[in-house]
């Protein structure tokens, strides 16, 4: 980072805009401010600060980072900074102002937000969050950092140089890009925890898997106790191969009787069949009569069924006989009826041919009638339409009055509506105007309402650190009364020790602890009896104190920690936190109250807006009315010019004609409906008659023709009648049937299939039960040996198998929960072999990472810093000999001490003079601003040239030169020049004379009652 750049106003001491050009200082790149005492020289550097981190350089300022506006500045002056500088050959511009009262975009006095801005070449960014993200991505450093490699405060710079390896170690650890070792270190731990869990499980599985067995015996116990699982499973598999040869010896037995027992059901099943095959002939016999009777009658059912056919076809030709009768006598009687019709029609067709004669007569009277009806309707209708066309344009008339009224009307309206068009655009500019303000209120609400909610956490934070303490305290005092306890129980127990043996000391034997001949004093036995138990439960209990008392320190820490990262994020301090929050808190309601104004200012004018463009289609619809008015008035005046015309064609017409009257006409119409009727009706009766005639003379033949078929008909059934009837007696006799038993009785050839069905049903039967008896009776002979009482052996064989079957699977049962037992207990072990065997690799490397006490308590990611803080120390040390005359270089501190904390980043100071090493914090002011500045300087080195990808340009110096003697400050003014040679800006904030004679490039600050100034001089 290279500054370019630095506008203020309104900032600190300085109530005028102040613009410092730092491009005037490349060309030697040192430069010096210096002023009197509170005239605003830290306020430069502040400035640079505030504008990159939104804070205050030093830790101890006034508002703790949060910058004030301007005491002499006016309340309408904005006070803010503009920083401009360079970073990797790209230029950026960022803005910030902090949050005050100042002029707004009306004119009026009004709350500010504080606002942050970054800009370069394709980036704007205007969120606080956005803004401090970029410039720390940008510069590669964070706001702590930055103070300690580029900007030295007053009274910090020599913080880096006393911090201890934990507080280094969040410095480097973004500088050098080291989380990477970090994260590593976490999922190690995890991975341990996870299989220390996982090799527990699997313990904790193999004993439940054993002592589901429930075995009461010495040996087996006493294995499971100790966790012998080797000699458990080895125990187990005996008792199996035990098991098996039972349970062999068991199942041949149990073989045996099983096959008597089926041979001996077999038996008493084939006499029980045989006995039922027995029994089922008997009862088929009893039926063969029965069947040999079906048989008859099925023979004598046919016979009936085919002389029932017979008499049913008789009865059919008789009832044709007699409907053939019965037909040709209504034929003879629909003949004369015919006749008589005919003679009838042929009458009146005659009196009709007379009147049909008169039609032409009719037809001539008609046409005259309607020529003269013609004639006088038009006139007439001539007569109508002059009188409607005076009417009209009477209507004309009063139409064009009207209109000419609406026109004037519709005039007025359109200019009114043309003013309030004009109003709603006024509104239109309010609208944008309030709108605009709104958005910027938004914007200010939203983070206000983002930090009081972050403020909020602050304060849940606070409560928790609040509780935590109090548990933090007790547990601290249990400790520490338990750690007491302790000791004193161990003193007692080595006092008791010491009195028995001294109880079997005598004189001249050696004492089995001092080796001495002789005991004048001689240790007391104590009446107080302290057990190593009660000792080892102490200590656990003692354990148990310590972690809860680690865990509410560890929690404590966590708690401050996460309450220090939210106040630095907004800026607060923690001793004006409440100030700060109640600022906050009216801040946003003030807010809240503007943007109510604001949207209810805005919803009144919408309302006038939204009536605008019912206005504009109002004032259209206006424009288009007084168009049409003006249309219809002229259309009105042109119809009745044109009908003026047409009633003077008409009066040319109607002159000396005589008009007949409505009725006349009336009279005439009717007259050609009577003529028209007698017409009709003559031609229709005419036709109509005709048609009859024909219909009737064809119906006489076809009646005649049918006549004739019934008489032939009638003699074909009387022949086949008789023929058939002699047939049927013929058969009765026959077949020696009476004929009342062939009308009465009912059957048909269902009865006779189902006869059959059941005869075939019988004979299957027979011959299926035949052999069944046979195959019985073979099955018997085929037996070896038949037993006599059967059913008695066969209940003391059932007794006998059922007690060697529970037998067996109560021994089968617990032969299959031994070999799954032995099976699972083998399978877990192995897991928990293996288990084990990842546990010991990882393990070690896990504490290895951790910085356990094998290691000297040095973690991996403190390793790998130590190493990159071993390259700063080359640089750093090459400068500090050169300021102290090759007398004092750093070194990292090798104490045992140290080995029971976390080390490996804390320094010493190694003297030449004295060829020992000693705190740095033993060194005087002066030797400590040459190390501070060394240690900034070799930090600076090698983050720019090596590590991180940052590049520092710059190094800002508040103080300290003071404390340096004449020959130190030559040196450290060598040593800046000599960083100026390598290209970068050097600016010193001092008071020492030397430093303004030797520094030509310099900001002189100036102080007086209206605020300070600056002056730039370059000798």
């Amino acid at each position: 980072m290279r500054p370019i750049k630095l506008e203020l106003q309104a900032f600190g001491p300085f109530k005028d805009k102040v613009v410092i050009d730092f491009s005037q200082f490349t060309q030697e790149g040192l430069f010096l401010i210096t002023g009197p005492t509170g005239s605003g020289k830290t306020t430069i550097f502040d400035a640079i600060f505030y504008a990159l981190y939104g804070q205050l350089s030093s830790s101890d300022r006034k508002s703790l980072g949060q910058p004030t506006k301007s005491q002499f500045a006016s309340e309408e002056t904005l006070s803010y900074v503009e920083f401009e500088f360079e970073s990797k050959n790209k230029t950026y511009t960022v803005y910030r102002h902090p949050a005050q009262k100042a002029i707004g975009t009306r004119g009026r006095i009004v709350n500010h937000e504080s606002t942050a801005r970054l800009s370069s070449d394709n980036l704007a960014l205007s969120k606080i969050t956005e803004v401090q993200a970029e410039i720390n991505t940008i510069l590669g450093l964070t706001a702590t950092q930055f103070k300690q490699i580029v900007l030295l405060p007053q009274g910090e710079f020599k913080d880096l140089l006393v911090a201890g390896s934990s507080e280094k170690e969040g410095i480097f650890r973004d500088l050098f890009k080291t989380q990477d070792f970090q994260i590593f270190t976490e999922k190690l731990k995890l991975e341990t925890d996870k299989l220390s869990k996982q090799l527990e499980s699997s313990q904790n599985n193999i004993l439940a898997f054993l002592r589901v067995l429930n075995i009461d015996d010495g040996d087996f116990n006493s294995y499971l106790g100790s966790k012998q699982y080797d000699k458990v499973v080895d125990y187990l598999k005996e008792e199996i191969s035990d098991l098996k040869t039972e349970v062999n010896k068991e199942q041949e037995e149990l073989d045996i009787l099983t096959k008597k027992f089926n041979t001996l059901i077999q038996q008493i099943d084939l006499q029980n069949d045989l006995h039922k095959y027995q029994k089922r002939k008997l009862e088929l016999d009893s039926k063969r009569e029965e069947i040999n009777n079906l048989k008859v009658l099925n023979t004598k059912i046919e016979d009936i069924i085919a002389l029932k056919n017979m008499l049913n076809q008789i009865d059919t030709l008789k009832l044709k006989l007699s409907k053939n009768k019965k037909d040709k006598q209504e034929m003879s009687s629909q003949l004369l009826n015919l006749d008589s019709e005919l003679s009838n029609l042929n009458n009146s067709l005659e009196l009709i041919n007379k009147d049909f004669n008169h039609i032409e007569e009719w037809e001539s009277e008609r046409n005259q009638i309607n020529q003269k009806h013609l004639k006088f309707s038009n006139l007439l209708e001539k007569s109508n339409a002059k009188e409607k066309l005076i009417i009209l344009n009477k209507q004309s008339d009063e139409n064009i009055s009207i209109g000419k009224e609406k026109l004037e009307e519709t005039n007025r309206q359109l200019q009114e509506k043309k003013v309030q068009i004009e109003k709603i655009k006024d509104a239109e500019k309010q609208l944008k105007q309030i709108s605009q303000e709104l958005t910027e209120i938004n914007e200010k609400l939203l983070i206000s309402k983002q930090k009081l909610n972050e403020s909020e956490i602050v304060t849940r934070t606070i409560d928790d650190i609040n509780s935590e303490t109090l548990i933090f305290n007790e547990l601290k005092e249990e400790k520490e009364e338990i750690d007491l306890l302790v000791t004193q129980r161990e003193i007692l127990r080595q006092q008791q020790i010491a009195g028995v043996i001294a109880q079997s000391l005598n004189e001249n034997e050696p004492c089995p602890v001092c080796g001495s001949l002789h005991h004048p004093y001689k240790a007391h036995l104590s009446t107080d009896e302290i057990s190593e138990e009660s000792i080892k439960l102490l200590k656990q209990e003692q354990s148990t104190k310590q972690s809860e008392f680690a865990q509410s320190s560890q929690r404590l820490k966590s708690f401050n920690e996460s309450k220090n990262k939210k106040l630095e994020a907004l800026g607060f301090s923690e001793e004006s936190f409440n100030e700060d929050y109640n600022h906050l808190m009216k801040e946003t309601e003030h807010l809240i109250k503007e943007k109510q104004v604001r949207d209810d200012e805005i919803i009144h004018l919408k309302q006038i807006i939204s009536n605008g463009e019912w206005l504009e289609k109002e004032r259209d619809k206006l424009n288009e009315q007084l168009v049409n008015n003006r249309l219809e008035i002229n259309k009105e005046e042109t119809n009745k010019s044109n009908r003026l015309e047409e009633i003077n064609n008409l009066d040319k017409i109607l002159n000396n004609e005589v008009l007949l009257t409505a009725e006349d006409l009336e009279s005439l119409v009717k007259d050609v409906e009577v003529i028209n009727n007698k017409i009709k009706v003559t031609r229709l009766n005419r036709d109509k008659t005709s048609q009859e005639l024909n219909l009737l003379d064809k119906k006489k033949v076809e009646t005649v023709t049918s006549l004739k078929n019934l008489e032939e008909m009638s003699s074909t059934i009387k022949i086949e009648l008789e023929e058939l009837s002699h047939i049927y007696k013929d058969e009765l006799v026959a077949k020696n049937i009476d004929e009342s038993e062939v009308i009465e009785r009912i059957v048909t050839k269902e009865d006779i299939e189902a006869n059959l069905k059941t005869i075939e049903t019988y004979n299957k039967e027979v011959h299926l039960n035949a052999g069944l008896i046979k195959g019985t009776n073979d099955r018997l002979s085929q037996l070896k040996e038949i037993v006599e009482n059967p059913h008695t052996i066969r209940l003391e064989l059932e007794n006998n198998i059922r007690n060697y079957t529970t037998k067996l699977n109560i021994k089968n049962n617990q032969l299959s929960n031994y070999e799954a037992t032995v099976t699972e207990v083998e399978q877990e072990s192995g897991k928990s072999q293996e288990l084990l065997n990842q546990h010991k690799e990882i393990y070690p490397l896990y504490l290895a990472a951790t910085g356990d006490s094998s290691v000297g308590y040095l973690s991996f990611e403190r390793y790998v810093l130590a190493s990159f803080f071993e390259e700063v120390l080359e640089y750093a040390n090459e400068r500090l000999l050169s300021m102290t005359q090759d007398r004092f270089y750093l070194v990292v501190m090798e104490d045992k001490l140290a080995r029971q904390r976390a080390s490996g980043l804390d320094l010493e100071v190694f003297d030449n003079h004295t060829s020992r090493s000693r705190s740095v914090k033993t060194l005087s002011g002066g030797e400590t601003f040459k190390a501070s500045l060394a240690l900034a300087l070799g930090l600076s080195d090698v983050t720019s040239q090596k590590y991180g990808g940052v590049h520092i340009d710059a190094l800002f110096i508040d103080e300290g030169f003071g404390t340096l003697d004449e020959q130190s400050l030559d040196q450290a003014i060598e040593t800046l020049l000599k960083i100026n040679q390598d290209g970068r800006i050097v600016g010193i904030i001092s008071h020492v004379k030397e430093l303004k004679e030797r520094i030509s490039n310099q900001i002189q600050v100036d102080k007086s009652q209206e605020g300070s100034t600056i002056t730039i001089r370059q000798q």
